[in-house]
């Protein structure tokens, strides 16, 4: 989504195993071991809740992109009605932050900004980190229902 890439989520610390195929073909795999922090006392329990809440996040930030990209391509048929591109540009509008200085963020930058605050450390995750995530969630599934907010 051009500049606006997010870095994947942690993982908790465990045994791993990477591979490299083409065309089906195994090309090379290692394995590797992914070590907790020795500064940190965070619990396997807590990484693998972190861990869980970043990749759900991480699926609504793509499903809310993706929404709003079928929007656009809809938006372009030659043959849309008045009313019907009306309901488009007001979903877009709340998926979409406008261009411009000071623009309030909308639904995919709160997804990205949620986001970007649940992956600066290994951290228990608060009470308002669920509570917003339900909160962005409610959004993008009225606005999928056609509920406009």
């Amino acid at each position: 989504n051009g500049d606006k890439n997010i870095n994947g989520p942690y993982i908790k610390p465990g045994n791993y195993k990477v591979q490299v195929s083409v065309d089906n073909q195994n090309i090379m795999s290692k394995e590797f071991i992914v070590i907790k922090d020795p500064n940190t006392n965070t619990s396997q329990n807590t990484f693998i809740e972190l861990e869980e809440f970043q990749l759900k996040l991480l699926d609504k930030i793509n499903q809310a992109i993706q929404l709003a990209n079928e929007l656009k391509s809809l938006k372009s048929e030659k043959k849309i009605k008045k009313n019907k591109l009306k309901t488009l540009n007001k979903k877009l509008d709340l998926l979409e932050t406008k261009e411009g200085t000071y623009m309030q963020p909308m639904l995919i930058d709160q997804l990205r900004y949620l986001y970007n605050m649940v992956t600066k450390a290994d951290q228990v995750l608060g009470k308002d980190a669920h509570d917003r995530y339900k909160e962005l969630n409610l959004q993008l599934e009225r606005i999928k229902e056609n509920i406009l907010l």
